[in-house]
């Protein structure tokens, strides 16, 4: 009788294993299929007169506060209103393409200009970027990975990135696993020089209730770099 239990449990827990395992086939199916696709290219901006004299407008006052800065205690303030700072985004990105183009012999290295994406939408940062798994054969190997931050840097906080949502291909990812790598990419973002040297200079950053952000810096510390303002 024992021996015909035994047989009998087993034999049930592999009735349950079967449907449990075809189930977890199914959901990992469904994964790949979410999260992997061909490579997404987000092409080349357009831009107008616009957004080539928004960044000239703003280095302009700029310049005017390093030129009259006489001490290092002095703060300026300037507020970029969001079509602007969209405008800067795409000439930043213009920016790229000549970059990329110059430096063959870093191509390998460097993120293809169609790759990635970014603009500023109701007070945070929208950020794309298609990242290469190098996983040919699961539909392309790519991940196209969307994440929607906001910035914000005072004399207590350093630099504060807050990530409001992240999401791979069509899944949603958990906002609060994507903060905690934030610490560690702003370690490394801190080691890069050109960072050092104009971080030193900005006292706070804040996004107001209109979108718009506001800077804070020391004008007097920026005077040895003011010819990049002109």
């Amino acid at each position: 009788m024992t021996k015909k239990k035994d047989n009998k449990n087993k034999k049930r827990r592999r009735g349950c294993l079967l449907p449990l395992m075809v189930a977890l086939i199914i959901i990992a199916i469904l994964l790949v299929f979410m999260v992997f696709s061909p490579a997404q290219r987000y092409p080349r901006p357009d831009i107008n007169i616009n957004d080539s004299l928004t960044p000239a407008v703003t280095g302009l006052i700029v310049y005017n506060a390093i030129r009259q800065a006489e001490s290092q205690e002095e703060t300026a303030e300037i507020t970029i209103p969001p079509a602007q700072i969209n405008s800067i985004l795409r000439l930043a990105r213009n920016s790229y393409y000549a970059y990329y183009a110059l430096n063959q012999d870093k191509q390998q290295q460097l993120p293809h200009p169609e790759s990635f994406d970014a603009q500023y939408n109701s007070n945070n940062f929208d950020v794309a970027f298609c990242w290469n798994s190098g996983i040919q054969w699961l539909f392309g190997g790519n991940i196209d990975l969307h994440a929607e931050f906001n910035i914000a840097a005072n004399p207590e906080i350093q630099e504060e990135i807050t990530v409001k949502s992240l999401r791979a291909g069509w899944l949603p990812l958990p906002a609060a696993a994507a903060q905690l790598a934030v610490p560690y990419a702003l370690t490394e973002v801190r080691k890069i020089p050109e960072f050092q040297a104009f971080r030193k200079a900005v006292k706070s950053i804040e996004t107001m209730p209109d979108g718009s952000i506001k800077i804070v810096y020391y004008p007097f510390l920026l005077k040895e770099y003011k010819d990049l303002f002109k």
